[in-house]
C-alpha cells in the first residue's frame, strides 16, 4: 500500500492521509468506490484507539482506496471563519474529501463510515451528494421501542432495586407533567443523557425514515451498527426493525447489534469485531467480493509515504 498525507479543500485547510492499494492509479483492481474515514466526535483522524488507521490499511489490503481526514477545526485541519454552521461545514468537508480521493484515484463513488457524531455527518452528506454509494453509521440514530423500555426497566431493577427505580421513574414522570417532555416520536436526547459527543438530537422517526427512503431510492446502501454499552437506548438485535416497521424500509436497511463491544471500541477484540463488519460492507460498496471473516484481522504492516507521519 501507499500512504500519502496531503492538504485539500478550501485553501488546503483540511489535512488527511490517503491510503492506496499498490495498483495503477491507486484505486484498486476492480474497485468502483473509495471509503471516507474521519473524526469520531473530537478524536483525531486516526480514530478511537487508531481504528481508522487499522481499517484503512486493511481496506488497502483488499484493494480499496480510502482517505482518513480531520474535519475543519479538529486534529490538524485549520479552523474556518465560522460563517457556516458546524454541521453544514462538516458536510462541505466530507464533499471535499470525496473530491480529493477522487482526484487521487479517478473514483467517482464513495462510501462514508460515520463513527458516533460522524454518523450524523455521513447521513447529512449523503442527502446532499449523489456521489455517495453507501453509508455505514456506528452508534447514531437510536430509537427506542416498548421492548427497549421494558428491557431497560428490567436492567434498572436488577442493578438498583425496586425503590430507587420507582423514585427515578416518578421524577421523570413529574418532569413530563411539568411540560419538559421530548418531542413526540423522537429519539432519546442522547447528547444530554449520555454526554458522548452527539452533535444534535436525532430527528423524529418519520423524518428519519423519509430521509432513508430518499437514499434507498437512489440505491445508496445504508447500514447501521450499534454497540452494547448504550444498553439503555439500544438493547436488542431487532430494535431498528421494530421501531421502523410501519415505514416499509426495514428490509432494505442492514442493522447489526454488537452487544460485546463498547462505544469507543476499546481493546483489540472489539476492534477486530467492528472491522470484520466494516470490511465486507466496504467491499460491497466498492463492487468487490467481500473477504472471508477469518482473514480480516491482519493488515499490511509496511507503507511507502510521501510525507512525514503517514500513520496519522
Amino acid at each position: 500500500m501507499i500512504e500519502v498525507s496531503l492538504g485539500f479543500g478550501d485553501g488546503n485547510g483540511l489535512v488527511g492521509t490517503l491510503c492506496l492499494p499498490v495498483t495503477a492509479g491507486g484505486a484498486g483492481h476492480g474497485a468502483t468506490a473509495g471509503i471516507i474515514l474521519f473524526n469520531a466526535g473530537i478524536v483525531h483522524r486516526i480514530g478511537p484507539h487508531r481504528l481508522n488507521v487499522r481499517l484503512a490499511r486493511a481496506l488497502a489490503g483488499r484493494g480499496i482506496a480510502s482517505i482518513r481526514f480531520d474535519l475543519a477545526g479538529l486534529g490538524d485541519s485549520r479552523r474556518t471563519d465560522g460563517s457556516v454552521g458546524f454541521e453544514a461545514q462538516a458536510v462541505a468537508d466530507l464533499r471535499a474529501a470525496m473530491t480529493a480521493l477522487g482526484q487521487a484515484t479517478g473514483l467517482q463513488r464513495f462510501g462514508l463510515f460515520g463513527f458516533c457524531s460522524g454518523g450524523f455527518h455521513s447521513y447529512n452528506a449523503a442527502q446532499r451528494d449523489e456521489r455517495v454509494a453507501g453509508i455505514l453509521l456506528f452508534e447514531a440514530y437510536r430509537y427506542a421501542t416498548l421492548k427497549t423500555k421494558l428491557i431497560r426497566l428490567s436492567m434498572r431493577l436488577r442493578q438498583h432495586g425496586v425503590a430507587p427505580t420507582i423514585a427515578r421513574l416518578s421524577a421523570a414522570l413529574l418532569r413530563r407533567m411539568a411540560g419538559r417532555r421530548p418531542a413526540a416520536d423522537s429519539a432519546e436526547p442522547l447528547a444530554r443523557a449520555l454526554g458522548v459527543g452527539y452533535t444534535a438530537d436525532s430527528p423524529a422517526k418519520a423524518a428519519f425514515a423519509q430521509g432513508l427512503r430518499v437514499l434507498l431510492e437512489r440505491q445508496v446502501d445504508v447500514g447501521l451498527i450499534y454497540a452494547g454499552d448504550g444498553f439503555e437506548f439500544y438493547n436488542y438485535e431487532a430494535q431498528f426493525r421494530d421501531a421502523f416497521k410501519r415505514f416499509g424500509i426495514t428490509e432494505r436497511v442492514k442493522t447489526t447489534f454488537l452487544p460485546d463491544i463498547d462505544h469507543v471500541v476499546t481493546g483489540s477484540a472489539a476492534q477486530r469485531a467492528l472491522i470484520e463488519h466494516v470490511l465486507p460492507w466496504s467491499a460491497m460498496v466498492a463492487g468487490l467480493a467481500p473477504a472471508p471473516r477469518t482473514a480480516v484481522a491482519s493488515a499490511p504492516a509496511t507503507a511507502k509515504s510521501a510525507a512525514a507521519d503517514p500513520a496519522a
